[in-house]
């Protein structure tokens, strides 16, 4: 279990659908562990592939790291792309940095398919840096 946070987020008091323990052997394709943002995405897009997929997580959907943020996607980093491109290169920080927009994307596309009122809007996002600290 995660520690009680100090300011705890918004999306932290929104009531999701709990479901209960698996309490037997199932039979799937697929075991997605998480049952965050990604793994939900992932799992639905292995549904959508035809693929019998469960999702499991420690505690309830959506409980983890996705409650804990301001209900925005990014793929802004803690670790700036140019100490990606030393420690990994220059294509593979691209192709991380391409991959995040793919993704963001994909849960754009899910919302509109699905006619779900996600309220999904793009707005420019701004990345500062902490004040006394030095960029980068």
């Amino acid at each position: 279990m995660s520690p009680a946070p100090t300011n705890p987020s918004l999306w932290m008091n929104v009531t999701l659908p709990e479901f209960p323990a698996l309490t037997q052997d199932i039979d799937v394709d697929v075991l997605v562990v998480g049952a965050g943002i990604t793994g939900i995405t992932t799992t639905y897009l292995l549904l959508q592939e035809g693929l019998r997929v469960a999702l499991i997580d420690r505690e309830k959907a959506a409980g983890g790291e996705s409650s804990r943020t301001t209900a925005h996607l990014t793929y802004v980093t803690d670790e700036r792309l140019h100490h990606l491109a030393s420690k990994f290169g220059a294509d593979a920080a691209r192709k991380f940095w391409e991959a995040g927009a793919v993704a963001i994307d994909t849960i754009e596309t899910i919302v509109e398919a699905t006619g779900n009122d996600a309220e999904f809007v793009r707005v420019p996002g701004h990345l500062h840096t902490r004040i006394g600290q030095p960029p980068g």
